[in-house]
């Protein structure tokens, strides 16, 4: 049995979003770079993977409520397209922890664990009056690799999103 190594790169974009309302409210959330997941050594069994998300920073300056989803592509091959790793196995692995930057500290967003197919993962919601201030999260991840997987590397793309109500 031949033993190769699946090498699983995520692009992640920069995002900034600002919105504002009548009172001028900023909701902002800013996050850069790549991620690289350890690689895999591929022998005919199910294997997984771990990484992390870097920091996601979200500020809020409104009490209307606020919440961030994470969402992923599959998983493709660079250079065949056609072989994927589903992203129905990738997830934020535990709940984050949140660290209060600057304002409430009491009445933080809630933080969330789970998968980031499809629709995605809501990862932090902050109710109406809470999340009031500037908060970061790393998140972990974890990628379940089938065994018919093909060596080679793969790349998903990562998207968040933060919008007003929680």
């Amino acid at each position: 049995m031949r033993m190769v190594k699946v090498f699983l790169i995520l692009c992640i974009c920069s995002l900034n979003l600002l919105l504002s309302n009548a009172a001028w409210a900023l909701l902002s959330i800013t996050t850069e770079g790549n991620v690289t997941l350890v690689g895999v050594t591929l022998d005919g069994t199910d294997k997984g993977t771990t990484g992390s998300l870097d920091t996601i920073t979200a500020e809020n300056d409104a009490a209307d409520g606020w919440h961030i989803i994470v969402s992923s592509t599959d998983f493709t091959k660079t250079g065949d397209v056609s072989k994927t790793i589903s992203a129905t196995g990738f997830d934020i692995s535990s709940v984050p922890t949140v660290t209060t930057i600057s304002g409430d500290d009491v009445n933080k967003p809630t933080a969330y664990q789970g998968c980031l197919a499809g629709a995605g993962l809501k990862l932090l919601s902050a109710e109406p009056g809470d999340g009031i201030g500037m908060y970061e999260v790393t998140p972990e991840l974890s990628l379940a690799v089938p065994a018919e997987t093909y060596a080679g590397t793969y790349t998903a793309t990562i998207t968040e999103t933060i919008a007003m109500g929680p």
